[in-house]
C-alpha cells in the first residue's frame, strides 16, 4: 500500500451488530466463522471466547432506568423498562458492539462503533433516485449564492466528464 493511502474505512453494512440488551437478556452469543467459533458471554461484564479460550478483552456492562410516565394509568413491562450498554474504550456508552470479520485473511475484529473508526454507510440515499432528490433537497436548503456556485460546479463537472468520454471513444 502506498504511503499516502489512508486505509479503507469499514462500511457499517459489512459489520454484523449485536444488541447489548439483547446479549444480557439471553447471557450469550454464539457466531461460527469457517473453523473459529466466537462466544460473548454475559457474567457482569461481557467477556469475549474464540474457541472456548477467554480473551484478554472485556467490556462493563450498566443499567439504565429511565422515568417513564405513561399516560393514562398505563404501565411499563419490567423487562423493557431497563436500557443496557457498555464503555467503550474512549468512556463513551454504547447499545451495540460490532463484529467485521475478513474472509479473505479469515480474521476478525470486535468492538464499538468508535473503536473502527466510525464506520460508513454505503450511501444515504439507496437508489439512484432517491440520490437526485437527496442532491435537490440538499440545494434547496442553502443560501442562494452558495446555492448558484454548487450549481455551477455542477454543470462543469459533468461537461467535464462528457468531454473525457468523447476523448476515450476518439481515441
Amino acid at each position: 500500500m502506498a504511503a499516502n493511502k489512508k486505509p479503507r474505512k469499514l462500511k457499517y453494512d459489512d459489520m454484523i451488530r449485536i444488541d447489548i440488551h439483547e446479549l444480557v437478556k439471553t447471557g450469550s452469543w454464539t457466531r461460527f466463522f469457517k473453523q473459529t467459533r466466537v462466544d460473548l458471554i454475559h457474567t457482569g461484564n461481557i467477556k469475549l471466547l474464540v474457541n472456548n479460550i477467554v480473551q484478554p478483552v472485556e467490556w462493563e456492562i450498566f443499567e439504565y432506568y429511565p422515568k417513564l410516565r405513561p399516560r393514562n394509568g398505563g404501565y411499563v413491562p419490567f423487562g423493557k423498562a431497563c436500557i443496557n450498554y457498555l464503555q467503550g474504550k474512549d468512556g463513551g456508552h454504547y447499545r451495540h458492539l460490532y463484529i467485521a470479520y475478513t474472509p479473505s485473511s479469515e480474521a476478525f475484529r470486535i468492538g464499538t462503533w468508535k473503536d473502527f473508526g466510525g464506520a460508513l454507510y454505503a450511501s444515504s440515499a439507496r437508489s439512484k433516485k432517491q440520490r437526485k432528490l437527496t442532491q435537490e433537497v440538499l440545494l434547496i436548503s442553502l443560501p442562494k449564492r452558495k446555492r448558484e456556485l454548487k450549481v455551477k460546479w455542477r454543470a462543469e463537472l459533468k461537461q467535464r466528464y462528457k468531454e473525457k468520454k468523447e476523448d476515450e471513444l476518439q481515441k
